[in-house]
């Protein structure tokens, strides 16, 4: 995926991508050029900062900064870097291993592969197999076979019966991608499409022409339809759509051995400096600089800083004390925005049954289980072992996610039988991972609905006095590593820039 909580790149793109058949054309639109590509210039105006979050956003902001010549210190809630990136390798046998955040990135991430490049990560593209997509919908099993024109379950009209489930993306969809634009060129303006925040995906979708059978069918296909009633249509446009077509619906990207190899590489160059285990309790501006009050080990501990970057998610931020308190429409947003609830299980099988039959471990499905995926993209040729993964969202993942553990495999087994009959005799053993019982975290991403992504966003990443904020909520890319990357240069430049502007000189 390329999201930071979920599969949001792979979601929407892996049965699109079979679909649609749409990946030559969208291979050739132009690649989005994000400032900030290049490392920011070497500063004599030397600055203590305080960087508050390790996830991507935080990891991000440091490592640039330092470049820069700053004293940095990383204050981190959690026992480890990465914050909605988290690769699991227990209980897993035969090195197997699970991404229980971000999962893969595409080309049109321009920060998170110069970042990759840059440590040297190696990575893989694996080829999508000719096999069958199996979907479950409205009760019953579909298999898509390359070149068979299913018969949908769903009330079509006549002439999205015509043209297909491909076209139906397309011309309800992703042909959006070229109407919006960049969003990173110059003269973009987010308020030009504010009438895409003034209503919800769906609505959107009512628009376009859909009818209520094809937002659904396309809702399982791509399991992109998880809160599309309630959902800013603008927030899905330019962060799934404009993005995702630069790369090519489909093509995606794996750091071999886990997705965490970003943030660790991030944390092996910063070392001692970050602080993990460290709650940020307080933010003080003072005259002339910042304290920043964190716990460690029960104990209060000051740290002093000319500038302050909040790098962690929004539920996290809600805990920290602003003296003098933020502004109050910066505080309203605090309260108000929500976050997707996500319950992820991942269930090990002695044999990957589903292969062995000729199918594609991923499905979409409008049962309790939602999205169904294969962990880890990249296999080893010799592995029989496999793990399927029951990627739910919203109501449902906060209903499932409240089960026992045990109750929550017995669920996914059940479902996961109607997909892939005999996988019940074949599951040894799962787990669960819910993002939005995290105190740290609060759900898998921020959750714009109708009117607040243009609003909201753009407020969230404006800098209070020496506070500055990052964070994929800060970024119009929300919701992915690339925001959570790009917003933390973003703020790594506000800091230079303050400073340059205090007197110092940019060095040659």
């Amino acid at each position: 995926m390329k999201g930071l909580a979920g599969p949001t790149r792979r979601d929407f793109l892996s049965c699109t991508a079979y679909l649609c058949g749409a990946a030559t054309a969208l291979a050739a639109c132009p690649a989005i050029a994000l400032a900030g590509d290049a490392a920011l210039p070497l500063g004599s105006a030397r600055r203590k900062i305080v960087v508050v979050g390790a996830g991507l956003a935080g990891l991000a902001a440091s490592y640039e900064l330092v470049r820069s010549g700053h004293e940095v210190t990383v204050l981190e809630a959690q026992p480890r870097p990465g914050g909605r990136v988290r690769t699991l390798r227990e209980p897993f046998a035969d090195g197997l291993y699970v991404e229980a955040g971000a999962v893969d990135y595409g080309d049109g991430y321009r920060h998170v592969v110069r970042y990759v490049k840059e440590f040297g990560l190696a990575i893989a593209t694996p080829v999508r197999p000719r096999k069958t997509v199996v979907l479950f919908i409205q009760g019953q099993r579909l298999e898509i076979k390359p070149g068979v024109r299913p018969v949908w379950p769903v009330a079509l009209t006549a002439e999205e019966q015509q043209i297909g489930i491909g076209e139906i993306f397309q011309r309800y969809i992703l042909s959006m991608g070229s109407k919006l634009g960049d969003p990173t060129a110059p003269g973009w303006r987010l308020d030009r499409w504010r009438e895409y925040d003034e209503m919800t995906f769906a609505d959107f979708l009512r628009r376009e022409g859909a009818s209520e059978g094809a937002i659904h069918l396309m809702s399982v296909c791509a399991h992109y339809g998880n809160g599309w009633s309630d959902g800013s249509a603008l927030h899905r446009l330019v962060a799934d759509i404009a993005l995702s077509q630069v790369g090519g619906i489909g093509v995606g990207h794996y750091i071999v051995g886990g997705s965490d190899g970003l943030p660790n590489a991030f944390a092996k160059s910063l070392r001692e400096r970050i602080w993990y285990r460290a709650p940020v309790t307080r933010v003080l501006h003072q005259p002339g600089g910042v304290q920043v009050v964190f716990l460690q080990r029960g104990e209060e501990r000051t740290v002093a800083a000319d500038h302050v970057v909040c790098a962690a998610p929004v539920p996290a931020l809600r805990k920290i004390e602003f003296t003098p308190a933020l502004p109050a429409r910066k505080r309203q947003i605090f309260a108000e925005l929500t976050y997707m609830p996500i319950t992820r299980i991942f269930l090990q099988t002695r044999r990957r049954i589903w292969s062995e039959h000729g199918y594609l471990g991923d499905s979409g499905t409008d049962l309790p289980i939602q999205l169904v995926l294969e962990h880890p993209a990249v296999r080893a040729e010799d592995q029989t072992r496999g793990i399927l993964e029951c990627f739910i969202r919203g109501p449902e993942a906060v209903r499932v996610g409240a089960m026992d553990e045990n109750a929550q495999i017995a669920l996914a087994v059940t479902h996961l039988e109607k997909i892939f009959p005999g996988i019940k005799d074949q599951v040894e053993g799962g787990i669960s991972f819910r993002w939005h019982d995290d105190p740290w975290i609060g759900g898998g991403f921020a959750w714009w609905r109708p009117t607040q992504f243009s609003r909201w966003m753009p407020e969230l990443a404006v800098p209070e006095g020496r506070v500055h904020f990052a964070g994929e909520h800060t970024s119009l890319f929300a919701r992915t590593q690339e925001g959570a990357l790009e917003s933390g240069n973003r703020a790594a430049r506000e800091i230079n820039q303050a400073a340059l502007g205090a007197g110092g000189q940019v060095e040659p």
